[in-house]
């Protein structure tokens, strides 16, 4: 969705860096980075118009469950649960989680993303992750499952049991809920000692390291 992916700007980015940019995604990122190179919004004409620019970038498809080095990672994209219809059963986009792989530690990056699809969870049966980053958007705000691409908190802690009963997470893991919404959560210094205990995971705050 465009609250994380906007074309005109990665092509922008990729024109200031010297040597120019990988993009790592699925098939429809890479076709909305070509079509954002050939064509342009006349907003005056209402339409469309071709448009010729050369960008420096290399497009690079990650497909689920297919493990990709970049760099001196290995990366492997899951199938997140966000933009889909469940009444209609549509999929209003591939959203990925990742598996990210190096020097014998493995992360879990799960932001934008609901309860585990099932697919998604028999995957990760043959994984332990040292570090699992998860989405806790919503907090204890009472939330409707069918209507949300989030978690809040009762919804995280379901969830993280569930991994830890598959095997994918252990006691050693470390635990950490983000992309919080500054709109529905209360201030991270007044609910992250508290949440801890009470759910078990870390909250993340802007400025934010983790060593594994």
């Amino acid at each position: 969705h465009w609250d994380h992916f906007q074309p005109r700007a990665i092509l922008d980015l990729a024109e200031r860096i010297a040597g120019g940019l990988d993009v790592y995604g699925n098939e429809l990122i890479g076709r909305s980075l070509a079509f954002a190179v050939a064509n342009e919004w006349d907003a005056e004409a209402g339409r469309f118009r071709a448009v010729e620019r050369r960008v420096p970038y290399r497009f690079h498809l990650l497909e689920l469950g297919v493990p990709t080095e970049v760099g001196d990672f290995l990366v492997t994209p899951m199938h997140g649960h966000h933009k889909i219809d469940k009444s209609h059963m549509i999929m209003d986009e591939l959203a990925f989680n990742f598996i990210i792989e190096r020097a014998g530690r493995t992360l879990f990056y799960g932001l934008d993303s609901s309860t585990m699809l099932p697919a998604t969870l028999e995957s990760l049966r043959k994984y332990h992750a040292d570090l699992a980053i998860l989405d806790a958007t919503f907090g204890d705000l009472d939330i409707d499952p069918l209507s949300t691409g989030h978690h809040n908190f009762d919804m995280l802690v379901r969830t993280i049991d569930e991994l830890r009963e598959i095997g994918f997470l252990s006691a050693e893991t470390r635990l950490i809920g983000s992309h919080i919404s500054v709109g529905h959560v209360a201030p991270h210094d007044d609910i992250a000692a508290d949440t801890l205990v009470r759910c078990g995971f870390e909250l993340a705050y802007d400025g934010m390291r983790v060593s594994l």
